[in-house]
């Protein structure tokens, strides 16, 4: 990113986008590995920490028909950090 741009040049991009790019690929693998009773929308977008941009624009572009079969929105922005407070990091 332009560190003219963006505020969050600073940021652990690494973190802070990376862990939840991994966990919604795990999904989409796993999601089309099965037979599904739905249909499912993987959105890995941009611009988040700019007013969600990105999340914004995919709205404004789906038909109507589209956009009123959402049932759920699920938004997988940092996953967690192991070691660090407040971290969930084994499920079983």
């Amino acid at each position: 990113m332009d560190p003219l741009i963006s505020w969050s040049y600073t940021t652990q991009g690494a973190i802070d986008n990376t862990t939840g790019v991994a966990v919604a690929l795990q999904l989409a693998k796993s999601l089309s590995e099965r037979v599904n009773e739905y249909s499912y929308r993987i959105l890995l977008a941009g611009s988040e920490e700019s007013g969600l941009r990105g999340s914004r624009t995919h709205v404004a572009r789906l038909y109507l028909e589209e956009s009123d079969k959402i049932k759920f929105v699920v938004n997988v922005e940092v996953f967690g950090v192991k070691g660090k407070q407040n971290c969930v990091y084994k499920i079983s």
